[in-house]
């Protein structure tokens, strides 16, 4: 929409998002090691990452892995989060209070994950297998802070979270569609059809 669909530009946009998954794996790899090694761990991550040809070569070319491969990193950096904070009463409100230091609580970050996992899902159909192995994981680890009744409602706020990505996303490609179509129909000049003297 913004470049005319240009080659050029979808390629620089690849390369700006494998840059992001290159420091998503490095977090992701800081947050599963111990903390007196997160930083070699996270530098070496990092490196392993960005010098992996097979990203690179995906890079280099219009293809979906590139994206793909930025959501699965993203939503298993929420999900590992999530499942590595200490879980209280706090943890399941959306936003986390201003003593604890953090922005994100617990339930946000599960939230988070499978919104992003039902972005995931539009350019890779397998994608909800994310999603699919982290609510048991959630449930084992939440079920002795909530009751049954809001278990159920917390899976139910997951599920529904993950169907909000497509369902948003597809308005607003249908709401983008629309408006070029408008105004391409605005600067088109009108035909006439020479059997029947209308303009089309």
């Amino acid at each position: 929409m913004l470049f005319r669909r240009s080659t050029r530009a979808i390629m620089l946009s690849q390369a700006a998002l494998d840059l992001c998954t290159c420091f998503l794996t490095a977090n992701l790899a800081a947050v599963l090691a111990p903390a007196a090694a997160r930083r070699r761990i996270a530098i070496a991550a990092l490196w392993v990452t960005a010098t992996c040809p097979f990203v690179a070569n995906y890079a280099a070319t219009v293809l979906t892995e590139v994206l793909a491969t930025f959501l699965t990193t993203a939503v298993l950096v929420c999900f590992v989060m999530g499942l590595g904070e200490e879980v209280n009463d706090s943890a399941f409100r959306f936003l986390a209070s201003r003593d604890s230091g953090r922005r994100l609580t617990p339930f946000s970050l599960a939230l988070l994950g499978a919104f992003l996992t039902g972005v995931a899902t539009l350019v890779r159909p397998e994608s909800p297998l994310l999603l699919v192995a982290a609510m048991p994981v959630f449930a084992l680890r939440w079920w002795k802070q909530l009751s049954f009744r809001k278990l159920i409602l917390t899976v139910a706020a997951l599920a529904g979270a993950f169907l909000a990505g497509p369902r948003e996303l597809c308005l607003l490609r249908s709401y983008c569609i629309s408006v070029q179509y408008r105004h391409e129909w605005r600067h088109q000049r009108p035909r006439r059809n020479h059997q029947s003297g209308r303009a089309l």
